[in-house]
């Protein structure tokens, strides 16, 4: 799906998210099981993380039931802003650029 559709959708989904002033959508460019993320984003209280997913693997129909499973037990995930399941898209929060990851038992993140 190209960018330009990508901010449509989030037009139409986020009418009070300034699209026409300069909004932008990056790529993430870790990805996986089916997804691609993309930044988007206008200010720094404008900001989204959008996912685009397919079907081919079963996990991906989960994503948000999970994030809602998360939430409802207290452990931090990205809030849901907007599930559009016949286009294969979720607008989650934008937790920032940093990537967590586990090595030796232990989080290490990077910037």
């Amino acid at each position: 799906m190209r960018t330009e559709t990508l901010l449509r959708q989030t037009r139409i989904h986020f009418p009070r998210f300034d699209i026409d002033s300069g909004v932008q959508i990056t790529p993430i460019e870790k990805g996986g099981s089916g997804r691609s993320f993309y930044r988007v984003y206008n200010t720094s209280e404008q900001k989204l993380i959008l996912v685009k997913y397919s079907l081919e693997r079963k996990e991906n129909a989960h994503y948000v039931a999970i994030a809602k499973f998360l939430e409802s037990h207290d452990i931090r995930a990205p809030k849901i802003y907007f599930h559009d399941p016949a286009e294969g898209l979720i607008w989650i929060e934008d937790l920032g650029e940093a990537d967590g990851s586990m090595v030796d038992g232990k989080l290490s993140v990077t910037r």
